[in-house]
């Protein structure tokens, strides 16, 4: 990515969000964080942002790994993959130790919870 696509992609934040303004240390400052990315993906998100959020995105919105454990709500595509993936069911015996730990804290004695 250039310095003049960076210019490009806030030029464009600008367009979506009124009060956003654009000055040569914010270049240059987005630059430095932006540079190893390519164009198309930071827009990509930038519409996706756009679409869903009324504030004018940081870098880390325009970057977003959702690999990286970010604590950022997934859009409706992302819970959609989410729930299609075929997860094994957890064991008896790690489904009996939870039951047991949640007696334990709650302090209920038996095995009644089920």
């Amino acid at each position: 990515m250039t310095k003049r696509d960076v210019f490009e992609l806030l030029k464009l934040i600008s367009v979506y969000y009124e009060s956003y303004e654009i000055n040569q240390e914010k270049v240059d400052q987005w630059f430095k964080m932006l540079k190893d990315y390519q164009y198309g993906l930071l827009e990509r998100n930038l519409r996706r942002h756009v679409a869903c959020s009324p504030y004018a995105p940081k870098v880390s919105d325009l970057i977003r790994h959702p690999e990286n454990g970010s604590r950022a709500i997934p859009n409706v595509e992302e819970t959609r993959s989410f729930l299609k993936q075929n997860q094994k069911p957890a064991s008896e015996e790690v489904v009996q130790r939870s039951l047991a730990k949640i007696r334990e804290i709650l302090c209920i004695k038996g095995s009644n919870i089920q």
